[in-house]
């Protein structure tokens, strides 16, 4: 067995790797993969940095992006709202009240459309799940 160190970003890990080869019998656990070379290895890519900060509600939970406005929107599970983000500003540029308990977020990449999952758990007591559909908003 070879194990190969594969760089990502959080750093290095190590990863197995076993070749089998198809024989007259069937499959067969014959040749081993050779490791590469630390020579051929790609250097491990520096850590990211944390450059900026932005205020939202409380709780923020989720985030999801507009792909087409670059526009983010974040759940906050506290106070039962959505943060709307500029993408290129990093600005807040809006608050939409939403259902109980706001945790996921999806933006449809074809009509921009949000779509947020309300949870409806609070103060322990269960509450009918929802989704909050959120149109218009750029």
């Amino acid at each position: 067995m070879t194990v190969y160190t594969v760089a990502d970003r959080a750093g290095d890990f190590a990863c197995p790797v076993t070749a089998y080869a198809l024989g007259a019998a069937g499959l067969t656990g014959g040749a081993v993969l050779a490791s590469a070379s630390p020579a051929a290895a790609a250097p491990a890519a520096a850590p990211p940095a944390i450059t900026g900060t932005i205020d939202v509600g409380a709780g923020p939970f989720g985030v999801a992006a507009d792909p087409l406005t670059g526009t983010v929107y974040v759940t906050n599970s506290v106070d039962n709202t959505v943060s709307v983000i500029n993408g290129q500003t990093d600005a807040v540029t809006g608050t939409i009240d939403v259902g109980a308990v706001p945790t996921g977020v999806a933006v449809s990449p074809l009509t921009g459309t949000v779509y947020v999952a309300n949870s409806g758990l609070t103060n322990g007591d269960f509450l009918p799940g929802s989704v909050s559909v959120i149109t218009g908003w750029y």
